[in-house]
C-alpha cells in the first residue's frame, strides 16, 4: 500500500510537471518558434504521458486491506516486547520527541510519511502545525 501511495504522490508531480510542459509547448508554437506539425506531435506525446500519469482512485478493497493490516499492527504492539517495540518505532519514526515519559511529537521517515498525511487530511490546519515546546528535546528512536 505504501509503494502505491509513494506512487501516486510521484505521479501527481510528474502530471504536474508535464501540463507546465504543456504550457510551455503552446506558448512556442503561438511564439512561432514551433511549426503546427511539431505542436501537434509534441502535444499529443505530452497528453499521453499525462493519461499515464493519472493516479488510479484507490478501491475499497484496497483501504479495507490497509485497515485490517493497521489493525495486525495494533494487536503486534500489544503482544511484543519492549525491545521488539522499540525496533518497530525505529522502522516508522526519524525523531520521537518525549518529555515526562510521554511521546510529544514524532517525525516520520520520509517514506511513511504518505501515510501520516493520510491520517491528518481530515484535521484542522492549527493541529497539523503544533509542534513540541522549544524545551522538549527530540530523541532518536532506541
Amino acid at each position: 500500500m505504501h509503494r502505491k501511495l509513494n506512487s501516486t504522490y510521484n505521479q501527481e508531480k510528474k502530471k504536474a510537471a508535464l501540463e507546465i510542459q504543456l504550457e510551455k509547448l503552446k506558448e512556442l508554437y503561438q511564439w512561432r518558434h514551433k511549426t503546427k506539425r511539431q505542436y501537434l506531435t509534441e502535444h499529443a506525446a505530452i497528453q499521453r504521458e499525462i493519461q499515464q500519469a493519472t493516479p488510479m482512485e484507490p478501491k475499497v478493497d484496497v483501504l479495507e486491506k490497509l485497515a485490517d493490516f493497521l489493525k495486525n499492527i495494533v494487536l503486534a504492539w500489544d503482544q511484543a516486547s519492549q525491545e521488539q517495540r522499540n525496533r518497530m518505532v525505529s522502522c516508522l519514526f526519524e525523531i520521537v520527541w518525549i518529555q515526562d515519559k510521554k511521546v510529544m511529537a514524532v517525525t516520520p521517515r520520509p517514506e511513511f510519511k504518505p501515510f501520516f498525511d493520510l491520517q491528518y487530511a481530515g484535521m484542522s490546519h492549527y493541529m497539523l502545525q503544533m509542534r513540541p515546546r522549544g524545551d522538549s528535546n527530540p530523541r532518536s528512536p532506541p
